[in-house]
């Protein structure tokens, strides 16, 4: 069944919820008062940069040496490197206790380095408070080309708050460009959470804001065993819970492609599309598919288009009330609108929703469980269940809902195990683990 796990800042003046285990959602209470103070400054990074030997972050002064260090070597050199996070990257607590300062627009500016391409960035189980609103993300885009490898971002916990009139997320605004191949990037985010609120403009993700990769299929993306606890509001177009529009391109299906994957992965924050309007990408034989739609709400990704990859959604799930507010938008529990004509590349397996999907559309079937749009013969998922009650009476069903259930059984092969793969908490952390087994049908 799946689990809830909250790790709370030593101050008790925040928390964030971890997805931790396979499919399972963790709940780390850290001690009050247990928290080693945060190393000095040492005056020049630690660490060379290797897997076995990693850059390592302690503070604010620490991420803007790094960036600045990357900088100077090069993209080339940049594509070898590790980072890791030895502290929590946060503002002191309420007794004053210091950690390493939140990420702000001025940090951001001095940081310099809109591109990340490193291979991991290790999060080691630290929180980064964001206070941007001059800035779209952490890092403006990042990954790496195709023949490069691919960028890793892992066990990073993120709190605070972004806000920007652009495409926003919390660790990257804007993956890809429409129209230029070289852009096309591979990313890959593991077991990361986020409770920061997140809003944007044309697209907002709870991680990454919009994600395009072009006709060459070069690019992918995989996001497993992430969370997002926040809520995340587009103004003028899409909204998900991890990322707000992606789009995987191609005229004709491509066999060397990358597989892409969002799997283990839950949305429990407010989701909310308030407007815009978009073409919609394939239209050559498919009559029953609208060719203009609004802003679209989706518990994982607000709007997607793929043909070009295998891409697989599975073990995912839903709890957060997802909103599409234009009269021609669309909502799901795990994506807003699925804009794809092939279906034998797509797996969609072993997942659920209980949260509430609504939409202001004048028509009716603009909302599901799990997809607010797909086509009959496309995303024909495997095991789901959506929970009675939690889409409106209009909801199209079959594909678009999986199995319309009274109580979510946990039971049913959703794939979840109890197996704890959590190491490495960070310096000086104490801890304990607190389980907490989340509703599975509203009261």
């Amino acid at each position: 069944m799946g689990r809830i796990l909250r790790r709370e800042h030593e101050s008790e003046r925040s928390a964030f919820a971890a997805l931790l285990t396979t499919g399972m959602l963790v709940a780390i209470l850290v001690l009050a008062g247990l928290a080693a103070p945060s190393p000095a400054y040492a005056g020049e990074l630690q660490g060379t940069g290797t897997a076995e030997d990693p850059m390592l972050i302690y503070n604010t002064g620490d991420l803007i040496a790094w960036c600045n260090k990357l900088n100077e070597m090069g993209q080339d050199q940049e594509r070898q490197q590790h980072a890791r996070l030895m502290n929590d990257l946060t503002v002191p607590g309420i007794d004053g206790t210091e950690y390493g300062g939140a990420v702000t627009n001025d940090v951001i500016a001095a940081m310099n380095h809109p591109d990340l391409q490193v291979t991991e960035f290790d999060g080691n189980g630290h929180l980064i408070e964001l206070q941007l609103t001059g800035s779209s993300a952490l890092f403006q885009t990042g990954g790496k080309p195709d023949d490069t490898g691919v960028t890793t971002i892992k066990d990073l916990h993120v709190i605070g708050s972004v806000s920007h009139g652009s495409s926003a997320g919390t660790l990257f605004g804007s993956i890809g460009e429409e129209g230029n191949p070289s852009e096309n990037r591979r990313i890959e985010i593991t077991d990361c959470t986020n409770q920061a609120n997140v809003e944007g403009g044309p697209s907002a993700g709870g991680f990454i804001g919009s994600y395009y990769d072009n006709e060459s299929g070069e690019g992918s993306i995989d996001i497993e065993r992430c969370s997002n606890f926040g809520d995340i509001l587009s103004s003028q177009g899409h909204a998900g819970g991890l990322v707000g529009s992606l789009v995987e391109y191609s005229s004709e299906f491509l066999a060397s492609s990358h597989r892409s994957s969002l799997e283990y992965c839950s949305n429990n924050g407010a989701i909310k599309s308030m407007g815009g309007s978009f073409s919609t990408f394939y239209d050559v034989y498919e009559k029953d598919k609208p060719e203009t739609i609004g802003g679209c709400a989706g518990g994982l990704v607000g709007y997607s288009s793929y043909k070009s990859t295998h891409f697989v959604i599975g073990h995912d799930y839903n709890q957060g009330e997802i909103y599409s507010a234009s009269g021609i938008g669309y909502s799901g529990g795990l994506v807003g609108f699925s804009d794809t004509t092939t279906y034998d590349q797509h797996t969609i397996s072993y997942c659920y929703n209980l949260g509430t999907i609504k939409t202001n559309a004048a028509e009716a079937g603009h909302a599901g469980g799990l997809f607010g749009f797909t086509l009959y013969h496309v995303n024909n998922p495997n095991g789901c269940q959506t929970l009675e009650g939690s889409v409106p009476a209009d909801a199209v069903s079959g594909t678009n809902n999986g199995s319309i259930v009274s109580k979510i059984n946990m039971a049913y092969g959703h794939g979840y195990t109890s197996k704890q793969v959590l190491e490495g908490v960070g310096v000086g952390k104490s801890i304990k683990v607190t389980v907490i087994t989340p509703p599975i049908q509203q009261v």
